[in-house]
């Protein structure tokens, strides 16, 4: 996915458009959502028991739901957008901020949930 992202043409983009890497720093991720972003799209894994490879795109909604999953002690590795959708919520009943209109997962189905780094072939 890094890859990708950095192979994309910016100019190619519709304006306003901004792409982060956010990797193991869902916390400064959520921090940032409270800036008043009108679209947010996370790309990540997401295991439902499909082929790998298979994508999924979720429209989770209008301002983001409280998924009311909460991590115990914050595991960087560990922060799936339902997580990172929780702390956002958490962050903004504590800091206020805005919460993005609309949210959707772009997910893919992993071959591997082992710790490494590239893709399986069929990702």
């Amino acid at each position: 996915t890094v890859r990708r992202l950095g192979a994309l043409d910016p100019s190619r983009l519709p304006p306003g458009t901004e792409l982060m890497d956010a990797g193991i720093r869902g916390v400064h991720l959520a921090y940032r959502l409270l800036e008043g972003y009108h679209t947010l799209v996370l790309v990540d894994l997401v295991s439902r028991g499909s082929p790998p490879g298979t994508l999924y795109t979720i429209d989770v909604g209008p301002r983001p739901p409280d998924t009311g999953h909460r991590p115990g002690p914050l595991d960087t590795h560990a922060m799936d957008p339902a997580t990172v959708l929780g702390l956002l919520h958490d962050l903004h009943a504590g800091a206020g901020g805005t919460l993005p209109d609309e949210v959707y997962v772009v997910g893919c189905e992993p071959r591997d949930t082992g710790e490494g780094i590239g893709l399986s072939p069929p990702v």
